[in-house]
C-alpha cells in the first residue's frame, strides 16, 4: 500500500516542522528519518554516529534500517532529512527531504536561514531521486 498525495504532504510538512525544532533548539541536527506506520501515524528516528561516522553513512545507515521495515511491511512511507550547505546562487544552509513510498520518491531542498523568532524556510525545490528505502517498488523515481 502507497501513500497518497495528501499524505506524503502531510509526511513533508512534519519532517520539516521537526526539523525547525531541532534547528531552534540545538542550532542544528544530524541526519534523522520519519516513518509512517500502518496505522497512518508518523514517528521519527534518529541514531546516534558511530566513532568518526561522516553524515552520509549515517544517513545511509537509517535509510538501511528503514528498507528493511518497509520489506517487512510495517512502514508505508518515509522521509530521509539532513541538514547541508547549499551553493551556487542559492548558497546558505538547506533542509533536503527524502520522501518515498512504493512508487513515488522525490528530494526537496528547502533553503531556511535563522531569525531571531525561529527558522525562516525559503522556496522548496522538488527533484526526482532515486528510493533509498522502497527500492524493490517498481516505478520510483
Amino acid at each position: 500500500m502507497a501513500l497518497d498525495e495528501d499524505q506524503l504532504a502531510i509526511l513533508l510538512q512534519a519532517s520539516l516542522e521537526r526539523a525547525g525544532e531541532l534547528l531552534r533548539e540545538d542550532g542544528g541536527f544530524l541526519p534523522f528519518a520519519g516513518r509512517v506506520k500502518r496505522d497512518g501515524q508518523i514517528e521519527f528516528v534518529q541514531i546516534a554516529p558511530e566513532e568518526a561516522e561522516p553524515l552520509d553513512a549515517l544517513l545511509d545507515r537509517l535509510g538501511r534500517m528503514l528498507a528493511a521495515e518497509a520489506r517487512m511491511g510495517e512502514i508505508l512511507g518515509s522521509s530521509l532529512v539532513a541538514n547541508t550547505r547549499l551553493g551556487g546562487e542559492e548558497a546558505g544552509e538547506a533542509m533536503v527531504v527524502l520522501v518515498e513510498t512504493p512508487g513515488f520518491c522525490r528530494s526537496i531542498a528547502v533553503p531556511y536561514r535563522m531569525t531571531g523568532g525561529g527558522v525562516e524556510l525559503g522556496e522548496m525545490t522538488p527533484q526526482p531521486a532515486e528510493p533509498a528505502v522502497f527500492v524493490d517498488a517498481a516505478g520510483a523515481g
